[in-house]
């Protein structure tokens, strides 16, 4: 016995987003209830219709959870990376810097996995890898609920 499946219904994405594949314009830090709020808000207006711009949320337990990523060097880091638009690699950025190279590539490194900013590795046959540095958002704005 055969069974007929129903074929899938289309998700009309210019209806949901309102930029495709855009860069996310909020970055903070919020208590994990605020974001399971803003979470269940986003998907209520997705559902009644409304467009919704694509939005990353990076969250922070404490104060020194933020503290620890955000320390003043990887904030000029930040700063610097918003006012040029990207780096072609670490080593430019860190020659923007006037630092050291391993260590901005740590701080890349943090700040990429914190969601502040977006890291693109490139291949150059012959010539190995390059990471290309870009800001992850157009803003950030910091929340944190004590």
């Amino acid at each position: 016995m055969s069974t007929k499946q129903k074929p899938a219904n289309q998700v009309d994405e210019s209806k949901i987003f309102t930029e495709e594949l855009g860069m996310p314009e909020f970055v903070g830090a919020q208590s994990e209830d605020d974001f399971f709020d803003s979470v269940r808000k986003n998907i209520n207006d997705r559902k009644i219709g409304q467009r919704t711009a694509p939005i990353t949320t990076v969250s922070f337990e404490s104060l020194s959870a933020l503290l620890a990523v955000v320390t003043p060097q990887r904030a000029r880091l930040v700063e610097t990376l918003k006012e040029k638009g990207h780096f072609e690699s670490i080593a430019t950025l860190a020659d923007a810097l006037q630092r050291d190279r391993g260590t901005v590539s740590k701080d890349v490194k943090v700040l990429s996995n914190a969601g502040f900013v977006r890291v693109e590795v490139r291949s150059f046959p012959g010539h190995g890898k390059r990471s290309e540095i870009f800001p992850a958002a157009r803003k950030v704005r910091l929340e944190l609920n004590l």
